[in-house]
């Protein structure tokens, strides 16, 4: 018998939220199994370095995507039309799959795929199971049953899938109620948790792993995958600059576009004790041992925020989606992060709240749903172990 296969598919990596949470379900997969073999099915090329070494890549054609406050552009690694550059990436993935046969398919945030491009794929592949990987919040109301409910696409995603896995604490917000789910697509859901595991070092433990005398103030600066994000690092650099950090530290993200990258090292320069990296696939160190953590709120990073006990002041940078802003107000509400508005960032209203941060830490609670990655890796299992 063939060893159990496993594929993920998520559809690129402009931000790498996406590829760091198929990369984290992935490797829970592999901790939890040695026999399975693991496929990622994406246009993403940046961040695979945090899948399992053995896991294979099949990539689809890659493209660029920014955002734009009327909706967003690409650019295709081809001389293809969009239209015909879906195609393109459709053919691929479809030819992959009725090859390869995979036990089960994990399909990340998107039912259809990018623009549509795994419908023919997964209306066709029957003896496939399909798990559906969503996050806490899809987005605002209107858009969630538009996008995911009107016209027969409920129905369709509750036909197709055999489960929707959430990686959220159903206790801040449940899809069902929020979204007003049909009961068939509700049926489907079951909550894991936010994806990372709790970080159990605390804040001593991750200052000695990384070599940080205990006494010095400490910085963490990341905005995800970095696109589109110069104007949010310049107004932070500002506000940090007068504020005597020992290291501040800036994860600057694998997206971040040259030319942003050099004004943003001609800012940091000017800065104390600032230090630039392009990436830090070891972020949970960093989060739990920094005195103050300015982040993005993408679903990932306020998951690890969570899971590290960050003390974070949070910037929803999304502009065409609500999932940030809805999401990181819940927690705010909470006390469980300070946030900035992407309307209110200046380097006064940053500093203030990194002020804020350093007087009075953010109240953590003691027990809140983690460990989703692991929770989804042995759901996969079970539906291996049970077809076979």
């Amino acid at each position: 018998m063939t060893r159990p296969r496993v594929v993920v598919y998520w559809h690129n990596g402009r931000t790498l939220g996406h590829t760091a949470g198929c990369a984290a379900v992935m490797r829970a997969l592999r901790a939890e199994s040695s026999d399975v073999e693991l496929i990622a099915l994406t246009g993403a090329y940046h961040g695979l370095d945090l899948l399992p070494p053995d896991a294979h890549v099949e990539r689809l054609p890659p493209f660029r995507s920014y955002d734009t406050p009327t909706g967003s552009r690409i650019e295709p690694s081809t001389s293809d039309e969009a239209d015909a550059f879906v195609e393109r990436r459709s053919s691929a993935a479809r030819e992959f799959l009725d090859r390869y046969k995979p036990d089960v398919l994990l399909v990340d945030h998107l039912p259809w795929g990018w623009r549509g491009e795994l419908t023919p794929s997964i209306e066709a592949t029957r003896s496939t199971r399909k798990v559906l990987m969503w996050r806490g919040v899809l987005f605002d109301s209107d858009m969630t049953r538009h996008d995911y409910l009107a016209g027969g696409r409920g129905e369709w995603i509750a036909t197709h899938y055999d489960a929707i896995v959430v990686h959220n604490d159903p206790r801040l917000f449940r899809l069902e109620t929020e979204y007003d789910l049909p009961t068939t697509l509700a049926a489907k859901l079951t909550y894991n948790g936010y994806l990372p595991a709790p970080y159990l070092g605390g804040r001593v433990a991750a200052r000695r792993l990384l070599n940080l005398p205990g006494h010095a103030r400490v910085v963490l600066l990341t905005m995800g995958g970095g696109q589109g994000a110069g104007d949010i690092w310049c107004a932070a650099l500002a506000a940090i600059r007068p504020l005597q950090f020992d290291m501040v530290r800036c994860v600057l993200g694998p997206y971040l576009e040259p030319n942003v990258r050099e004004r943003i090292k001609w800012e940091a320069a000017t800065v104390p004790g600032c230090v630039l990296v392009d990436y830090e696939p070891a972020m949970m160190p960093w989060l739990a041992a920094a005195d103050v953590v300015v982040t993005a709120a993408g679903a990932g990073a306020l998951g690890e925020v969570l899971a590290a006990r960050a003390n974070a002041v949070a910037i929803p940078r999304q502009l065409r989606e609500a999932e940030q802003s809805i999401h990181s107000a819940i927690l705010a509400e909470r006390g469980w992060i300070r946030r900035v508005g992407l309307a209110d960032v200046t380097a006064e209203s940053l500093r203030e709240q990194i002020r804020l941060a350093l007087r009075q830490p953010v109240d953590m609670p003691e027990e809140m749903m983690l460990g989703g990655a692991a929770a989804t890796a042995r759901k996969v299992l079970e539906m291996v172990a049970h077809d076979r």
